[in-house]
């Protein structure tokens, strides 16, 4: 299969457990599918919703964290409070799209982020590459469906999409998925990227219908 492959690089990332609204903020190790939308999003300038995105996958590697301190002004007075909040350094993205959508990543209308505003990121490379099926591939640094044979990651129910017809915005789709940081051999027939010899997730849009 011929697919779109985007890599994005930025210097930090932050992607928030949509659970957390107080205290010290956690980071997720690895991008949320919401995230990715509003990344498509941004690119072409308008909301896209996930209906739009034909199929996408992910592999995102990160050097290292750290935690910062946040100063926060309350909405409607004077109070100020500071917060931690955790990030992820020295992050690489490659993101695999159809082929539709080099137009928009070669020319953004708006600011790419991995996370929230201050998380800029920008486009090292896009290309087409083929993905072939192939058995015993190992998988990491990305999100597999929960049910998966022999996956091993931390179990998180992660946002799909948000709402913005509302402010504040609210979830629209939630799913489970298990956040795989350490490779396993998953052992049926999976899309393998072969420059980095990983198994790559397609997420068709039926699966979050």
């Amino acid at each position: 299969m011929e697919v779109l492959r985007v890599k994005l690089r930025s210097l930090t990332s932050t992607f928030r457990y949509h659970t957390f609204q107080s205290g010290q903020q956690p980071t997720l190790p690895m991008p949320p599918i919401s995230t990715l939308v509003g990344l498509l999003s941004a690119a072409k300038g308008d909301i896209v919703s996930i209906d739009q995105i034909d199929f996408l996958g992910y592999i995102f590697f990160t050097k290292g964290n750290g935690t910062d301190l946040e100063k926060t002004y309350y909405l409607g007075g004077d109070k100020q409070d500071i917060l931690k909040k955790d990030f992820l350094v020295d992050n690489t993205l490659y993101l695999y799209l159809p082929l539709s959508w080099e137009k928009f990543l070669k020319n953004p209308k708006y600011q790419l982020l991995l996370g929230r505003s201050s998380d800029l990121a920008y486009t090292d490379e896009i290309k087409k590459i083929n993905l072939d099926k192939k058995s015993n591939v190992k998988i990491s640094n990305t999100i597999v469906p929960l049910g998966t044979i022999n996956a091993f990651g931390t179990l998180q129910a992660i946002p799909i999409e948000f709402n913005y017809s509302q402010s504040p915005r609210r979830v629209e789709k939630l799913k489970p998925f298990i956040l795989v940081s350490q490779s396993f051999t998953y052992p049926n027939e999976i899309f393998c990227d072969p420059e980095l010899d990983l198994g790559v997730w397609i997420y068709e849009k039926e699966y979050f219908s």
